[in-house]
């Protein structure tokens, strides 16, 4: 299906889901469920295959080595 097939589908144009797909601008949920329909997909496939794609994108770190790991952490432990 090409993007102006699915575009029309959920009301919106080619150039706005190239904007999605890049990341551009963000997807109101209420949409990122049309399109799961439109393609024939569930949240949770989608979801699955994008926290594939972070995980491969994460840089090797040690979890104390970052500034904002830290401050997590301080957060977490200061939650009853």
């Amino acid at each position: 299906m090409s993007q102006n097939q699915a575009g029309k589908r959920v009301g919106v144009t080619f150039q706005q889901l190239q904007k999605y797909e890049k990341g551009t601008n963000r997807v109101f949920f209420s949409r990122f469920v049309e399109l799961a329909s439109v393609y024939g997909t569930t949240l949770e496939q989608i979801m699955a295959e994008v926290r594939d794609v972070l995980d491969a994108k994460a840089p090797e770190t040690e979890l104390s080595d970052s500034r904002q790991s830290t401050e997590l952490i301080r957060l977490a432990n200061a939650v009853p």
